[in-house]
C-alpha cells in the first residue's frame, strides 16, 4: 500500500511540476495521470476486504491484465454460503 501511495504521489508531483505534462493530463486519455498498474518491474497485487460474514478479493497482475480476477464469498458461517468469481479460468 505504501508503494502504491508513493507512486501516485510521485507521479502527481511530476505532473504538476511540468506544465506540458499538466496540459496533456487535461486532454482526453485512457490514463491521463499515468496511474496504470505499470512500474519498473511486474507486480502481483491481492486486495482483500473481510467483513463479518463475507470476504471480497481482487487480484491484479501488472504484467498481464488478462489475469485480473475478482470474487467474493458471501454468508460465511450461515446457510447458503456461496462463492462468486469473475476472471480467467483455472489452468
Amino acid at each position: 500500500m505504501q508503494h502504491i501511495s508513493r507512486t501516485i504521489a510521485d507521479r502527481f508531483r511530476q505532473l504538476t511540476a511540468d506544465p506540458s505534462k499538466a496540459a496533456a493530463a487535461l486532454r482526453k486519455s485512457d490514463d491521463p495521470y499515468g496511474l496504470t498498474l505499470k512500474g519498473e518491474r511486474p507486480e502481483k497485487i491481492l486486495v482483500v476486504n473481510c467483513g463479518s460474514s463475507s470476504l471480497k478479493y481482487t487480484f491484479f497482475d501488472t504484467a498481464d491484465a488478462s489475469r485480473h480476477a475478482r470474487g467474493q464469498v458471501e454468508r460465511i458461517g450461515i446457510a447458503g454460503t456461496r462463492h462468486v468469481y469473475s476472471g480467467p479460468r483455472a489452468r
